[in-house]
């Protein structure tokens, strides 16, 4: 509780606390988990991003990508343009988009993906309409927010924990209560400050003197 309130407490000097996989996290995003606070979508992209690399450390693949608005802005607005004008997207091109040797073409060709995502993956593998990869959608009813301040907090844990299946009462997420929602904001502070691919692991519990 004393490393928590430390990170998240409004006005303190601004200091990256977290470095996963060249994945910053400073002291001002941390505010946003604080109690009553709201995350904000830099933290929502960092929190995206880490999951992935997570799930490739363990597994040894990543089969749940999450593109952020980048991509959207991106694709989509060439996608508009006349054939003749738009630009020839290459594997370099995408590799933006995420840390270098995180998504494998492999990866992306296996993943749960919503179908506007055909017309990337045609480009970037040069097929015709016919041979484009063809991806499912899956439309979810998710819990109702019950404040104005966790809707950050639930989409990462709509990240997290989606799968496909309805296994909580029928539905791919539990009905969070405000309590719940604030324990969960403790556990990504912990989590991912504590993590051993932090850089800043060591640093941040000396420069807090949290006892552990």
């Amino acid at each position: 509780m004393k490393f928590y309130r430390s990170i998240t407490v409004f006005g303190v000097p601004n200091r990256v606390v977290c470095n996963i996989n060249e994945q910053i996290l400073d002291t001002n995003e941390c505010w946003g988990f604080g109690p009553g606070e709201k995350v904000d979508n830099m933290v929502v992209l960092f929190g995206g991003i880490t999951m992935m690399y997570f799930e490739r450390r363990r597994y040894g693949h990543v089969k749940r990508i999450q593109f952020n608005p980048l991509y959207t802005t991106h694709v989509l607005t060439d996608s508009r343009r006349m054939k003749v004008k738009r630009r020839q997207l290459t594997l370099k091109d995408y590799l933006a988009y995420f840390c270098s040797g995180l998504i494998l073409l492999e990866d992306i060709l296996t993943a749960d993906f919503a179908h506007n995502l055909e017309l990337f993956f045609g480009m970037l593998m040069n097929c015709s309409q016919d041979d484009r990869p063809k991806f499912e959608v899956h439309c979810d009813i998710t819990l109702i927010q019950t404040n104005l301040y966790d809707c950050g907090i639930i989409v990462l844990q709509m990240m997290e924990l989606w799968d496909g299946h309805k296994k909580f009462d029928g539905n791919t997420m539990p009905n969070y209560t405000n309590e719940q929602l604030q324990h969960i904001r403790h556990q990504y502070i912990w989590h991912w400050i504590l993590d051993v691919d932090n850089i800043h692991r060591h640093e941040v519990l000396q420069y807090y003197d949290a006892l552990l």
